[in-house]
């Protein structure tokens, strides 16, 4: 499926997509495979727009903890 169709919130009863709260752009970066203890991990960065850093820390935080992770 497409990144844009994401739901950032799949145990709430009112689904998030990825495209309704961010804007993807497709660039170009260094090729790398990140580990963290020999274990391969996604790198997520983000640029905040309006508020304050540890408000959205604190919302972001809040969300992956309602992801089901491996």
């Amino acid at each position: 499926g497409d990144l844009r169709e994401l739901v950032v919130n799949p145990n709430d009863n009112f689904p998030i997509t990825l495209d309704s709260i961010s804007n993807i752009v497709e660039t170009v970066g260094p090729a790398q495979i990140n580990r963290i203890n020999q274990q391969r991990v996604a790198v997520i960065s983000a640029n905040i727009g309006m508020g304050d850093q540890n408000s959205a820390l604190a919302k972001a935080n809040e969300l992956i903890k309602k992801l089901k992770l491996p």
